[in-house]
């Protein structure tokens, strides 16, 4: 282990923020609310700056032809897009469920399953919040399970 990662570690384990080594972290972060918004800040400028200098927001590189971005970012794009399975109809087939698809991550941030809710029409994810009755896209009928 790095020097780096030792401090990090020791840091974090010891419940002070990994950045400015001063204040209490949010919770459930290794930063406090002051350094992750400068993190933020300093993160929008950046993509700000590359993207006014025609580079990849991304990587800083020069961006595909035809694209606003380089292709090793498009294709980490890719890998990271959630692929929900598409809807099989046949012609013949009643009228599809009006049941949310459900979709499990598993334990992608904690030691919990994360899940995320689609219309089973159009795909779309949607929230119980926004969308208690009908999809906001398709507009058509949802019925959640209890």
């Amino acid at each position: 282990m790095t020097p780096y990662q030792e401090r990090y570690y020791a840091l974090r384990d010891a419940g002070t923020c990994v950045s400015c080594k001063r204040r209490d972290p949010m919770p459930g972060a290794t930063q406090c609310g002051s350094c992750a918004e400068d993190q933020v800040s300093q993160k929008q400028a950046l993509v700000e700056r590359r993207k006014s200098n025609g580079l990849c927001p991304h990587c800083g590189k020069e961006p595909t032809p035809g694209y606003k971005s380089c292709q090793a970012a498009r294709d980490a794009a890719k890998r990271y897009r959630v692929k929900v399975p598409d809807i099989v109809q046949e012609p013949e087939a009643p009228m599809p469920e009006t049941k949310v698809v459900r979709v499990n991550h598993g334990k992608v941030f904690s030691d919990r399953d994360w899940f995320t809710f689609h219309c089973p029409h159009c795909n779309r994810q949607v929230t119980l919040a926004a969308s208690p009755e009908s999809c906001e896209c398709c507009h058509k009928q949802l019925d959640w399970e209890k």
